[in-house]
């Protein structure tokens, strides 16, 4: 038994660990985050694979023990691509070849070398290949894992069949190596390096911005997807905002609004509100531009100015790092900003170990097995753009992705509030109360996660003094829905769930911002960013600053999806509005009753006053926004791979 396992180890660890290697080296290729911790993970937990594959074809005859353990492997991974049936008949097209009797006596470690080297080059080329297609038949949703399944079967038999046809000479004995040696060569490597990295620092200052600025930086972070009532700093049960409550209390000047809200209730519609000071209805960035049952189309911010053209137009260095790519699929956000990009994450993971990690190890190397850029990425990203500001005053803005679905926190913080079990994915309408609770626990976790990131940041800026001449802002784009009012995720409802977000400013040494029970919203921090670095507002927006007293309602639209009605019913792709009056909101989604809300009494919206109180919600009526539509022609948005993974990731496509 012991020679039958030592005999198979060289060729199994060969074929197991290629797809690892090769992955490290695409995904550094590709300008990717290369985390080492991940890959290291990814290759041990091949090592108990490769042994027990080893130990499954030891009792087979000598001369079909490596052909059917590597044709099992090739299977393996086909099924995890596309299910067990094509990865039943994949493993059989691979013993088939790999059995072929060949004039030269092929030795085992080359043969498994051989399948691991080539079925990876195989699967790694195939996505970028489907990539550079970009033509309508390679952009269906199965296109890249068939491309990938295909490829590693041509690549095996195209090794069997260069072993078939050496001769037993030793210079032509080596045409399988050489052939496979050239196909790397001339294939991976310039699709590998085809895809230049982002540029992730400021231009270098010219001698005008030499001079030191007497204005104050702005760093503008955005929690994506954390709603208020999750957080501890704003009285939640569960401490999830440790590291933001001790801020809060050792910087006196700063200031959490109570009851700050969201314009929009998913990504796009907010971040677009908060960059322009304006509704959806005027900058036209909606759900209805953005997003279809049939998939993603292309949508264009309207011709309003923005928070980064007016500083930038007035001496602010400019640099915008997110996470979340929605901000790359609409044309007009990254106007004015010098630099606006995406910092990848792991771009390219090895299939098997990571269905392994997923399946078994959720909470090991979390963010890495999704390909999500961390926190602490965009933390180093901030503050390298802050540094390469150099004398002249800096705008940053910084989106981050921990609390968006799937919530898959990381071994730290995974099954800090609840048994560290699996979620069962984003919440859906269908699932049971245990369920949700599950997901909500998750969902905390990553809010934990998050908060523990910002106290790094937060600490950085303490350290180095930049803190003290920065107004920094904490804020979010929505929140998300669990079940209340019987709607899930975000997008689906202006409910408070959804709408209700964090507002944190604080604001350099020797300058005051006034604290404010009265609703503010995103149109509001934009308007409040450009006026402090240019002294006026932009859009419809109000100056927080303002030394009056604040008194405005605040207006939220939603506008019908698609996507979230095909997914989830026609309860959660209605057009909805709200307005926000002092305590008092008003909800309208489309063939309902208007509901009244005294948020003062009534902080999660679960007691509509409309009918004891007809009058004071009729008069309200007034203030509600007129969900005005743009008729744009957009057409159907061609995605990239890597633009696809992420969206599947975030739960948009399935």
């Amino acid at each position: 038994m012991a020679v039958r396992l030592r005999s198979l180890a060289a060729p199994v660890l060969f074929a197991v660990l290629s797809p690892v290697l090769f992955a490290f080296v695409f995904n550094v290729g590709r300008g990717g985050d290369p985390d080492v911790g991940y890959f290291v993970f990814s290759a041990f937990l091949s090592l108990p694979l490769a042994l027990a594959l080893c130990v499954l074809a030891s009792p087979l005859p000598a001369k079909w023990r490596v052909p059917t353990v590597l044709s099992g492997w090739t299977g393996l991974q086909v099924a995890i691509l596309l299910g067990p049936i094509p990865g039943t008949i994949a493993a059989c097209l691979a013993l088939a070849a790999l059995s072929m009797p060949t004039p030269l006596a092929t030795s085992a470690w080359r043969l498994g070398l051989a399948v691991g080297l080539s079925s990876s080059v195989g699967f790694f080329v195939s996505e970028r290949i489907v990539e550079k297609l970009g033509v309508a038949a390679f952009q269906g949703e199965a296109s890249v894992p068939i491309a990938q399944s295909l490829a590693i079967l041509v690549s095996i038999a195209g090794y069997a069949a260069c072993e078939r046809l050496a001769t037993v000479s030793r210079p032509m004995g080596l045409l399988p190596s050489l052939a496979l040696a050239s196909l790397a060569a001339t294939v991976a490597i310039p699709f590998v390096l085809g895809a230049p990295a982002p540029t992730r620092t400021i231009p270098s200052p010219s001698v005008a911005d030499a001079v030191a600025s007497p204005r104050s930086d702005v760093i503008l972070l955005v929690l994506d997807t954390v709603r208020a009532d999750h957080m501890s700093v704003y009285g939640y049960h569960r401490k999830t905002t440790p590291q933001l409550e001790a801020f809060l209390e050792r910087r006196e000047q700063a200031v959490a609004y109570p009851w700050a809200f969201a314009n929009g209730t998913w990504t796009l519609p907010s971040h677009a509100s908060l960059f322009t000071g304006e509704l959806a209805s005027r900058h036209g960035v909606q759900a209805e531009s953005a997003l279809s049952a049939t998939g993603i189309r292309s949508v264009e911010l309207d011709a309003v100015e923005t928070l980064a053209e007016v500083l930038f137009d007035d001496g602010y260095r400019t640099a915008g790092i997110f996470a979340n790519g929605w901000l790359e699929m609409a044309s007009g956000l990254e106007r004015g900003f010098e630099v606006f990009f995406r910092p990848l994450g792991v771009t390219t993971r090895p299939p098997v170990t990571e269905a392994i990690r997923r399946r078994w190890l959720p909470g090991w190397h979390a963010k890495a097995g999704e390909g999500l850029a961390t926190a602490a990425t965009i933390n180093d990203a901030v503050v390298e753009a802050l540094e390469s500001c150099g004398a002249a005053p800096c705008f940053v803005f910084g989106n981050y992705l921990e609390a968006h679905a799937p919530y898959v926190p990381e071994r730290e913080f995974f099954g800090t509030f609840a048994s560290p079990e699996v979620a069962p994915g984003p919440a859906q309408p269908e699932h049971e109360a245990s369920e949700l609770a599950l997901v909500e626990a998750r969902y905390d976790e990553e809010i934990r996660e998050l908060d523990a990131a910002l106290g790094s940041l937060i600490a950085d800026l303490e350290r180095s003094g930049r803190l003290d001449r920065s107004w920094l802002v904490i804020t979010s784009d929505h929140g998300e829905a669990f079940g209340e009012h019987g709607l899930v995720e975000h997008g689906s409802t202006v409910y408070g769930e959804v709408t209700r977000i964090p507002l944190i400013v604080s604001p350099p040494l020797g300058h005051r911002i006034r604290a404010t029970s009265e609703p503010v919203g995103l149109i509001d921090v934009g308007a409040t960013i450009a006026a402090i670095g240019t002294g006026r507002t932009i859009g419809s927006g109000r100056d927080l600053r303002s030394p009056d007293p604040i008194k405005a309602v605040v207006q939220i639209e939603m506008f019908p999806n698609a996507l979230k009605v095909a997914r989830h019913g026609l309860d959660h792709g209605r057009p909805a509005r709200a307005t926000v009056d002092g305590s008092l909101k008003l909800v309208d989604h489309a063939g309902t009753p208007v509901e009244l809300f005294d948020l003062e009494v009534d902080a999660l919206e679960r007691h509509d006053i409309a009918a004891s109180h007809a009058e004071l919600a009729a008069a309200l009526e007034s203030s509600l926004p007129d969900l005005a539509t743009h008729e744009k022609e957009n057409a159907a948005m061609t995605l990239t791979a890597a633009q696809r993974e992420q969206l599947r990731v975030l739960g948009y496509l399935d």
